[in-house]
């Protein structure tokens, strides 16, 4: 490895003067170059950015865009307030956080420890930060639309220890909001731009019960400037210390556009921080067909364990037993039938979560396995 090679963001704080000056006495880095906004970040070539925390262009965006070219993100916290600074980083996914009142050896000693280390679009836990993820992720995909998705994401969030929280991230129709009741704003959208300048998330979540609710965007026009990464990197942090349910996007992740982002870059973006997956189709022939058309194209994208729900499945022996021998064919996971319930309608008149039935003693069992 040759000379670990920095780029510094301009600050009125002494520490980059200081840094600039230690290492063209000292050796042991070389600076590169100043920066003093996103473009600058992105255009040269370096081992690590050290930048203030104060810099108006630190962003998770810019975090994740330098990790995929190699580069490791240091930022020089204030010290009175580094508690602070850390958890809001840590959102951000830098990769180390150094206060302001450590000598100019130790951001050197620090950065000389990440510049050769292989950079990941997964979350990072910053060196020095503790670690506080407690939560999980739970996608839900129907293979085709009209599945019953959404209400199996309300069933499967509704049956899981809290705190919970269902994100609408179906690009075509998003639906969990008006299916609960819940205001149409604030939500995705506005919690997107909140997360991108490092802000709380719960002032945009709606409670309905026991759930917290993040509805989509209420018209196709919002989805405009929604990159998958930002979808991902809010869900990961949402998951810190709670269960996420997601209800993906309808369909095989082919790249069928929907304003700025795909079907494909958002369910490979979710899928790959999933700790569970559930696809859900129909018990029919052509349901079935869905089904493996769905999980052929995921192969290979799934970190965690995957289950099929066949929805609205009739009590017969003989037609769950045809479902179960072709699905047996060719799918290794576990297999769940959701009886068509009337209180799955009487719910949904109503904004309700799922009503006490077949279908939500059903999905219970599925929650069980699922968690």
């Amino acid at each position: 490895m040759g000379e670990l090679e920095l780029l510094v963001g301009v600050s009125v704080r002494p520490w980059a003067d200081a840094l600039h000056a230690f290492c063209e006495d000292h050796g042991g880095a070389r600076v590169r170059g100043r920066v003093i906004d996103e473009d600058g970040a992105l255009a040269q070539d370096a081992d690590v950015l050290v930048v203030d925390d104060t810099s108006s262009f630190l962003s998770g965006r810019l975090v994740d865009r330098l990790h995929d070219r190699g580069v490791a993100v240091v930022v020089i916290a204030d010290a009175r307030h580094l508690g602070s600074v850390a958890e809001w980083v840590t959102r951000l996914g830098v990769d180390a956080v150094v206060p302001d009142d450590e000598p100019v050896d130790r951001i050197v000693a620090v950065a000389a420890s990440l510049g050769s280390r292989p950079r990941s679009r997964q979350p990072q836990t910053p060196v020095g930060v503790p670690s506080t993820s407690t939560g999980r992720v739970v996608a839900v995909a129907g293979v085709s639309g009209g599945v019953g998705a959404t209400e199996v994401t309300i069933g499967i969030a509704g049956q899981l220890d809290g705190p919970v929280v269902v994100v609408d991230l179906d690009l075509g129709s998003p639906s969990i909001a008006q299916r609960l009741a819940l205001p149409l704003h604030p939500n995705l959208r506005s919690a997107l731009g909140a997360h991108r300048a490092g802000q709380g998330l719960d002032d945009h979540l709606h409670r309905r019960g026991s759930l917290l609710v993040l509805g989509g965007p209420s018209s196709a026009g919002e989805w405009a400037g929604i990159e998958a990464d930002d979808l991902r990197r809010l869900v990961g942090d949402l998951a810190r210390d709670r269960t996420v349910v997601v209800n993906l996007p309808a369909g095989p992740p082919r790249a069928h556009p929907h304003g700025a982002v795909t079907v494909a870059d958002v369910t490979r973006s979710v899928l790959g921080i999933a700790d569970r997956a559930v696809a859900v189709s129909l018990p029919t022939p052509v349901g079935l067909a869905r089904a493996f058309e769905w999980v052929a194209a995921v192969d290979g994208l799934l970190r965690g364990d995957l289950h099929l729900a066949l929805n609205r499945s009739a009590r017969s022996v003989y037609q769950r037993s045809e479902a179960r021998s072709e699905l047996g064919v060719v799918l290794d996971a576990p297999v769940w039938f959701l009886p068509d319930d009337v209180a799955v309608a009487r719910s949904a008149w109503a904004g309700d979560g799922i009503g006490r039935g077949r279908f939500r003693r059903a999905v219970a069992r599925l929650a069980k396995a699922v968690a």
